[in-house]
């Protein structure tokens, strides 16, 4: 159901337990559960549940560190909003559960396919475009707006990525998984360099800047949305929630999606006004938090060889033309 392509190690939670905790908090009687290689975060994963009747997608994760990415979905369904994919409800209402040292999050099982792999109708743009501007329009009731998180204008992984930037040059790659990315770092090092310094300029506006937030999905591609077997749109991964300026659901509109992609998403959304430096924040904010790859080569343990090859290659990918890279260089701004 989400995006991903690697392989994060399995919890230490056997799946006995699982499919006893299910009984228990759920009333779903499992036939048997399967790890998915679904995820790039390291303390959460991923599993598909059959049970008799039916079959669950199951979300484990070590800590809950967005709330509001949990309970927001719940709430759009609950306004009608068919297309947003949501927790189920626990035997006590609850749209999570606590399992000895996790959280199960349980959500319906449905066939589909990413929109990066099959791509959308003329329908579904228009259709797109219509759900996020209500998104962006939606008042939160004052349960979700005391845990939802508001945008501080500082990419997570923009110091870490300085750190490592400032020693790769004298880096003592200790594997080749770390050799290969500390060889191909060196030669996009001014390339990086480049990006620091852009976003770093950025992070400084638009901390002086007053811009409205509205709710946000927070991480809204293509590969978080899908289209089911009857050809309905769907939108997951709701882990990124917070209140934000719409740029940070628009960061790649307009002029990324392909004019009639583009011409189509706002004859749903509408003609909105587009702050030009507040998407060219968001656009290296995410070049930034794409190069967080690396942490699975260079910090992270326990993290197996797939996982390993996966992230070098998305690291590497983020440099291929028209990728986030080139898309955050090509956008003009004002130093």
């Amino acid at each position: 159901m989400q995006e991903s392509i690697c392989v994060i190690e399995k919890p230490s939670i056997p799946d006995e337990r699982i499919i006893s905790a299910l009984e228990e908090k759920y009333s779903i009687h499992a036939i048997g559960v399967e790890s998915l290689p679904l995820g790039w975060d390291a303390a959460s994963w991923a599993y598909r549940v059959d049970a008799e009747n039916d079959g669950y997608f199951l979300k484990i994760r070590k800590e809950l560190p967005n709330p509001a990415g949990i309970m927001l979905p719940r709430f759009l369904k609950e306004q009608g909003m068919e297309q947003v994919m949501a927790p189920l409800s626990s035997e006590k209402g609850k749209a999570w559960e606590k399992v000895d040292d996790f959280y199960f999050i349980l959500y319906p099982f449905i066939a589909n396919q990413q929109v990066m792999d099959v791509g959308m109708s003329d329908a579904h743009w228009v259709e797109f475009g219509s759900l996020l501007k209500r998104l962006h329009t939606m008042k939160l009731p004052p349960e979700i707006l005391s845990e939802i998180k508001c945008e501080r204008f500082v990419p997570p992984r923009l110091e870490w990525i300085k750190a490592i930037h400032a020693q790769v040059k004298t880096y003592k790659f200790g594997d080749l998984f770390q050799k290969e990315l500390g060889e191909f770092w060196l030669e996009n090092y001014s390339t990086i360099s480049e990006i620091l310094q852009r976003t770093e300029a950025l992070v400084k506006r638009m901390q002086g800047t007053n811009v409205e937030f509205v709710p946000c999905h927070g991480d809204v591609h293509t590969g978080n949305l899908l289209i089911t077997k009857d050809g309905k749109i769907s939108i997951v991964d709701w882990e990124d929630t917070r209140l934000a300026p719409k740029e940070r659901d628009l960061m790649f509109l307009p002029g990324d999606v392909g004019a009639r992609g583009e011409e189509l998403f706002f004859k749903g959304y509408g003609e909105p006004e587009i702050d030009p430096l507040t998407q060219a924040y968001y656009r290296h904010h995410w070049c930034v938090e794409d190069m967080g790859f690396a942490e699975h080569i260079f910090t992270e343990e326990n993290v197996g060889e797939k996982t390993q090859r996966d992230a070098i290659w998305w690291f590497k990918n983020l440099f291929s033309e028209g990728n986030s890279v080139d898309t955050a260089l090509n956008t003009e701004i004002e130093m």
